[in-house]
């Protein structure tokens, strides 16, 4: 069991529970610049991206990832002893693990910008063809490395 130095600071959760509202969002917005730009890819978009999310709420216990996160950072402040048991702290902290780490999620979202890149413009606008392929092609990977390993 960890000692509370060892645990993520309220930071360091706010962070990650920033990163998943991230997701989520850039998600959605995908659909949104799909259905403007490109409506023929209107449904997959839709429809993958709604099986992303339900799977990342399957994996939280039915919550959006980021709610997690919200619950844990009002329990942490006020107690201490937020985790009931030693199995439930080292769940928190392998969602934790998963939620902050940036780089392992623009690798598993690739096709997704999850952040903004210097020089790169965003928007429905400059939304291509390509990128769009990508975005779908990333989100289908995912749901079968999922399939492949549902320990993920």
């Amino acid at each position: 069991m960890m000692t509370t130095k060892e645990r993520p600071t309220y930071y360091e959760v706010l962070r990650a529970g920033g990163n998943a509202e991230n997701l989520r969002l850039r998600l959605e917005l995908f659909v949104i610049e799909v259905k403007i730009k490109f409506p023929e890819y209107a449904t997959e978009a839709t429809e993958l991206v709604d099986q992303v999310l339900r799977a990342l709420r399957h994996d939280h216990g039915g919550r959006r990832p980021e709610d997690v996160f919200i619950v844990w950072l009002n329990k942490k402040v006020p107690n201490r002893e937020f985790f009931a048991t030693p199995e439930h702290e080292e769940t928190m902290l392998k969602l934790w693990e998963r939620w902050y780490d940036t780089e392992q999620l623009d690798k598993e979202f690739w096709g997704i910008r999850l952040h903004h890149e210097k020089g790169v413009q965003y928007g429905w606008m400059y939304l291509t063809e390509e990128r769009v392929s990508q975005g779908l092609q990333c989100l289908r990977e995912w749901l079968e490395g999922r399939q492949a390993n549902p320990a993920c």
